[in-house]
């Protein structure tokens, strides 16, 4: 019986810096990541990709079905929506409650 999260295991021990380098070379997703400073996204993304190619490694060796390898275009764009998520919710945190006084037209009161 083929156990895959063992042989992944297994594969991840036996993966060199050339196997690492492989799986994260194409991503623009993490080169954008890195220059915004974002290195738990970085670490979050190089992880799945590691792991993702570790898993290909046993698939092979077990002749089974490839699982489909990372598509760097849909990452980039789920890492920037993910971004721009984050942005916003920071602004919504930030946002000064401000409220119109009923009775003045023109005056601001901050509620802080």
């Amino acid at each position: 019986m083929i156990d895959l999260s063992r042989d992944s295991w297994m594969a991840l021990q036996d993966m060199n810096s050339e196997d690492v380098a492989d799986a994260i070379c194409d991503s623009q997703a993490i080169v954008e990541a890195i220059q915004s400073n974002a290195w738990s996204d970085v670490a979050d993304m190089v992880r799945a990709r590691v792991e993702l190619k570790a898993k290909r490694l046993a698939q092979v060796a077990n002749d089974l079905p490839l699982t489909p390898w990372v598509d760097s275009e849909e990452e980039l764009n789920l890492w920037r929506c993910y971004q721009i998520e984050r942005q916003q919710q920071a602004l919504e945190e930030r946002k000064v409650k401000v409220k119109m006084n009923p009775y003045s037209k023109s005056e601001v009161v901050n509620e802080d």
